[in-house]
């Protein structure tokens, strides 16, 4: 059975290397989709790799991740609670 499926593949030999590739492309497309992060601007990223900071973005950008070696902290855009440092009202939602 394996002696048979052997000299199936060495006699087609595109369909073999067509096969492998296809296999590579979507081993690729994996890791992309896990590793391969888009970060909008306006958010804050930091880019660890073992522990230390490698790269920290305040306009967003392309970070591309070592599995098991890179951390990857985002950091979401936050606006001002209050706009007068003075102003300690708290506002009520009962009334």
């Amino acid at each position: 059975m394996q002696a048979e499926i052997m000299e199936w593949f060495s006699q087609n030999l595109v369909l073999t290397v067509s096969i492998f590739i296809i296999i590579f492309i979507m081993i690729l497309a994996i890791y992309i989709k896990l590793f391969v992060h888009l970060i909008y601007e306006g958010i804050t990223f930091r880019h660890f790799r073992k522990g230390r900071l490698l790269r920290e973005s305040y306009n967003g950008g392309l970070v591309v991740l070592i599995p098991f070696l890179d951390k990857l902290e985002l950091i979401p855009p936050c606006e001002p609670a209050l706009l007068d440092p003075n102003d300690f009202s708290v506002k009520d939602d009962f009334e």
